[in-house]
């Protein structure tokens, strides 16, 4: 049997009535998804709120064992927007 890297990237854009603003819901949500999905964090979560004008809204990263996982919303506009982009490229053993 032969391990082969399984490559899976999942890019949702979508819109959200009630997008997450404080840094430690969406910090405890990522921990959440990434033990859902069955990863390991190498780095991370990491979550910041940016307030600049034009790109206000919240920001988070993690460096899981396979790839990344990355999130945005710009709560600015109505509804706001999400942009989540999930790489993997995890083992799968080959028979």
């Amino acid at each position: 049997m032969n391990k082969v890297l399984v490559h899976k990237h999942l890019i949702v854009r979508a819109e959200a009535k009630n997008p997450p603003m404080d840094e430690a819901i969406l910090t405890e949500w990522f921990k959440k998804f990434i033990e859902e999905i069955g990863m390991k964090v190498m780095m991370g979560p990491y979550v910041k709120y940016s307030h600049m004008i034009g790109n206000r809204g919240i920001t988070g990263a993690a460096i899981i064992e396979t790839s990344h996982i990355v999130v945005h919303f710009w709560d600015e506009v109505i509804p706001a927007l999400m942009q989540f982009d999930v790489y993997s490229c995890g083992m799968k053993i080959k028979k």
